[in-house]
């Protein structure tokens, strides 16, 4: 079974403000989130914090690595079966995100921080080596 995005209405999808919360919502209907959570969040300096259901969170923005777009997508129509594909239409988009810990501040040690990092990492382990610089730093054992 394959999962198919139908990609012709990215440019048309609307851009969203999105948090990954550390918990499961058992919903899968649209919240008004701006009613009943972003109400509670506060930034102070280099700080946000929030609460859910009385329960502290402490947040992070953060921003997409450069040529990534974030989506937002549900299932246009269920498979019969499970060897059927699966498809997936965009609802919105975000190029930023808050993520939220609960009861202690984010850091680099999450494992959302460290996840994010495999980007970086895998972009410069797949980018082609330039003969060049290679030559220069053989020579100069840099």
């Amino acid at each position: 079974m394959a999962v198919q995005i139908n990609t012709e209405t990215v440019s048309t999808a609307p851009e969203i403000s999105c948090h990954l919360m550390p918990c499961e919502i058992h919903h899968n209907e649209e919240a008004n989130v701006c009613k009943y959570f972003e109400t509670t969040i506060r930034k102070e300096e280099d700080l946000i914090t929030g609460c859910m259901h009385g329960r502290p969170l402490n947040g992070e923005e953060v921003a997409l690595p450069s040529g990534y777009t974030g989506l937002v997508v549900s299932e246009s129509r269920k498979a019969a079966t499970e060897d059927e594909d699966r498809m997936m239409d965009i609802k919105s988009k975000f190029n930023e995100f808050t993520y939220w810990n609960l009861d202690k501040p984010t850091s680099k040690e999450d494992t959302l921080s460290k996840a994010l990092q495999w980007i970086d990492i895998a972009n410069i382990l797949h980018s082609p080596i330039n003969q060049d610089e290679l030559s220069q730093r053989s020579v100069t054992g840099k």
